[in-house]
């Protein structure tokens, strides 16, 4: 924080960083946007091309977790059964040792609560120990058939430089020890010599590794690693300064299914289990087999959690599937277009368009308004299981991908990032007390990622120490209440109520000759009407009176 900032007041500081942000040329070139929106009213305390269409990277992922908070149990849970065909005699097996996927992106992966996958194959051993079992005569059935076990597992809209990567792992029936492994990067001794490169997960081992990556004395270039589904061959790019320490990428696994088959062949082999058919990948739902073990995910709240704490994308690809199949009853459905179908229900209140592709917002095919992004948000706030989704959020300077932000109170927000796309979108408060619900986003603006990131940063926190007016004042419900009571039809109503109970009530009703007065809408500039309706009688309500007020000049 510059220490300028430090001696401006609230009020200056905000403007001054708004004035920066507005300001700057290179800004001007690209596209910035925000939404602040008080969570109490809905009204928008300060925007900027709030509906404009943005990519919003990883704050993408606060619709696909509030959705399955919202639409499946917090409780929810996948299951990975472990299932067993065929006869058992003297320690010998004749059949198939079949593993069911469910989807679980943390099978295998001793994240949230998940076993590791040291674990797994563990437990898989023993259940086979304990049951005599020293020989299967037959094969190890995989089985990712949950969803389609094709190039689907990848959406179509990512980029080449991306889905080698481990942030840019495909989404499987089954998934396995986060769906990675991780290469080690040696320089060489000369300018120009390709660097050593070492697969360091032994279970990794059948893939074929080609790297180009270049010994350098005067450059450093990010690796990236491509690879696609079902490959063999995985391709590294880049370049490591001399004499700096070895590094360590780490790679999306082009097939876990069948690494998590192989892995558990040559395991059963190490502990003495002697296996003589193949690894197999295929649909097992029409083979008569038991079902003898269930790897149980953490629950849904602890998934959603570890999504947005650490934008996680295998994790939020997994949960998005899992929907489709809940909400749409196919996996087959793009999980983009099934956000879409649930988020409709939004739009009309933020006038918003979006167009989505995926689950994570890797794609930089997404579009979303912050204007749209704020009222979601805001909505969220009315639900339920809320507190499950806004404890999933980081809180700033102290949790996840928002740890290096500064320390603000009360502010918890989910972080996106691209190249050349930053954004933030979540919940604070301000000096007024109001609650906030905001987005943030900023989509090509030449600058350097730590200049971008320090002009949002201090807009955030700067909004943080301002007093908010709200732009639309106006009185609470009781007053309007109140003045249409002394309305003079109101009162011939009221009369007539008494005078006339056998109009409103049924014989066996209770008779009340109050009327109630229940509004609808949410003021603002644009729209700065109340509706108020006023209705009356028994079991059956009769609507006597709707007005159309002015929420200022009543």
């Amino acid at each position: 924080m510059s220490s300028n900032a430090q001696n401006q007041g609230p009020t200056d500081r905000y403007e001054a960083a708004r004035k920066s942000i507005l300001e700057d040329p290179a800004v001007k070139r690209g596209q910035i946007s925000w939404s602040f929106r008080d969570v109490a009213t809905g009204q928008e305390l300060d925007a900027f091309e709030q509906k404009k269409m943005m990519i919003p990277a990883s704050t993408q992922k606060v619709f696909t977790t509030a959705i399955a908070i919202n639409s499946l149990d917090i409780s929810y849970v996948f299951e990975t059964k472990i299932a067993v065909s065929g006869l058992i005699k003297r320690g010998k097996l004749t059949g198939d040792l079949i593993v069911r996927g469910d989807g679980d992106p943390s099978f295998g992966s001793g994240i949230a609560g998940a076993l590791s996958g040291d674990s797994v194959l563990y437990k898989i051993g023993k259940m086979l120990l304990d049951s005599g079992i020293s020989k299967i005569n037959g094969n190890i059935i995989i089985d990712p058939f949950i969803w389609p076990y094709d190039q689907s597992v990848i959406p179509r809209n990512w980029t080449w430089e991306d889905i080698g990567n481990y942030y840019g792992a495909g989404a499987w029936g089954l998934n396995w020890r986060s769906n990675e492994f991780d290469i080690q990067f040696t320089a060489g001794k000369n300018y120009n010599d390709t660097s050593r490169a070492e697969i360091l997960s032994p279970w990794a081992n059948y893939l074929k590794l080609e790297s180009s990556v270049k010994s350098s004395t005067y450059e450093k270039r990010d690796i990236y690693i491509y690879s696609s589904p079902f490959s063999e061959r995985v391709f590294a790019d880049g370049a490591l300064l001399i004499g700096t320490e070895p590094k360590i990428e780490r790679a999306a696994l082009p097939d876990p299914p069948r690494a998590f088959g192989l892995e558990l062949k040559n395991y059963l082999a190490s502990i003495g289990i002697e296996q003589n058919g193949e690894v197999k990948i295929q649909n097992s739902l029409t083979q008569s087999a038991p079902i003898w073990k269930v790897f149980f995910s953490p629950p849904l709240s602890d998934l959603v959690f570890e999504t947005n704490q650490q934008s996680n994308n295998l994790f939020a690809e997994c949960i998005a599937r899992k929907l489709s199949i809940n909400q749409i009853g196919s996996s087959d459905y793009p999980t983009g277009k099934m956000l879409e179908l649930k988020l409709n229900e939004y739009k009309p209140l933020s006038d918003s368009a979006m167009h989505l592709v995926d689950g994570c917002g890797l794609s930089r095919n997404n579009s979303i308004c912050t204007s749209f992004q704020s009222q979601f948000l805001r909505n969220q706030t009315k639900a339920t299981r809320f507190p499950y989704f806004l404890q999933s959020l980081p809180k700033a300077g102290l949790e996840g991908t928002m740890k290096n932000f500064p320390k603000v109170d009360q502010l918890r927000a989910k972080t996106g990032s691209l190249n050349k796309v930053r954004s933030y979108a979540g919940y604070f408060f301000d000096q007024n007390n109001h609650w906030i619900a905001f987005s943030f986003i900023a989509n090509n603006i030449p600058l350097s990622n730590a200049s971008l990131k320090n002009k949002m940063v201090e807009l955030l926190v700067s909004a943080s120490e301002k007093k908010f007016e709200l732009p639309f004042p106006f009185a609470a419900p009781t007053f309007y209440r109140d003045t249409i009571m002394k309305f003079p039809e109101i009162e011939s109503y009221i009369q007539d109520l008494k005078d006339h109970p056998d109009h409103y009530f049924g014989i066996e009703e209770r008779v009340d000759s109050s009327i109630s007065i229940s509004f609808r809408g949410e003021p603002d500039v644009e729209n700065p009407y109340l509706t108020a309706i006023v209705t009356a009688g028994g079991d059956i309500r009769h609507i006597k009176y709707t007005y159309r007020i002015h929420a200022q000049s009543r």
